[in-house]
């Protein structure tokens, strides 16, 4: 996403009471360019919050930690998320994150969170919880930092690689579910939205409202339940249970065993994305390439 794209989102918003702008990715400090742009548009615009989302690769040492957010703070930069499990540990020390960690709170950021991922239920034992239980224990304990849970959500590719630490079961589809909590409020009235790269606009991913890049973002807003989007009212009606109907009429069929209920219903849409090209966007949602299907070739 381009500075400009978010200027002009920001500008067809401003009949809207904004509360707060978030950049995630992907991994936003790849950009420092665009990021540092993006926070000054978001403060010229008086947005309260205006955070990032962020694995702190780039806080090589204390002092480099620092050196990053020092300019990003002055721009207008006041909340700061950073991920550190047994996931993002694969790639990033956790050391770095913990120095981003410690520059954020240095520095006196408003809200400074450290989000740690655990394949649900958290007690279940693999690899990958043990080692986020270890970065929780390092982590706790400073009445300054917000320390957060963050289950992983069965979609994409945790959909085909991580499926196999949890306990799979027999699930019946949901008939109402919630957005994610970085959204929140209900399907019926959502509290925010998030808008990708190439302007699709979502309430869950992969699932698209319409795209920013062909329509006026505050067009796409102000029709929001009333656009014609006939699988998103089946789904905000019947939730993944309708698109599960919906599924097996054009000749799905259910698995036994499921991971979650978001595992069922990414699934269901996977399987319903040719159909519905237009609504169960970006494609990329569908067709990720499995990392351990790479290696195997």
């Amino acid at each position: 996403m381009t500075a400009q794209d978010v200027k002009r989102y920001l500008a067809e918003l401003r009949g809207h009471p904004l509360e707060s702008v978030w950049i995630y990715g992907g991994e936003p400090f790849l950009y420092p360019g665009v990021l540092a742009e993006v926070i000054k548009i978001s403060k010229r615009k008086g947005i309260a919050q205006i955070g990032v989302l962020t694995n702190g690769y780039w806080a090589t040492s204390p002092s480099a930690g620092l050196r990053k957010l020092s300019p990003l703070k002055q721009a207008g930069l006041n909340a700061i998320i950073i991920s550190t499990d047994g996931l993002h540990a694969e790639a990033v020390s956790p050391d770095l994150a913990i120095n981003a960690i410690r520059a954020a709170l240095k520095m006196g950021f408003k809200k400074v969170i450290a989000s740690v991922a655990f394949i649900p239920p958290r007690k279940l034992s693999n690899p990958i919880n043990d080692r986020s239980e270890e970065i929780w224990a390092k982590l706790k304990g400073n009445p300054h930092l917000l320390l957060e849970e963050n289950p992983v959500v069965f979609i994409g590719r945790a959909a085909q690689e991580l499926s196999d630490y949890c306990q799979p079961k027999k699930l019946k589809a949901a008939q109402k579910c919630k957005p994610p909590s970085y959204i929140g409020g209900s399907f019926d009235e959502p509290q925010g939205l998030e808008i990708d790269p190439y302007g699709w606009v979502m309430i869950c991913p992969g699932f698209s409202l319409g795209n920013a890049q062909k329509q006026p973002l505050a067009k796409l807003v102000e029709q929001y339940g009333n656009s014609g989007n006939t699988l998103w009212s089946i789904f905000c009606s019947h939730g993944p249970a309708g698109l599960l109907n919906l599924a097996q009429e054009k000749g799905y069929h259910q698995r036994a065993l499921y991971a979650s209920d978001c595992h069922l219903c990414y699934e269901v849409r996977k399987f319903l994305q040719p159909y519905y090209p237009e609504y169960l966007a970006p494609a990329g949602c569908y067709n990720e390439i499995s990392r351990k299907r790479q290696r195997v070739r």
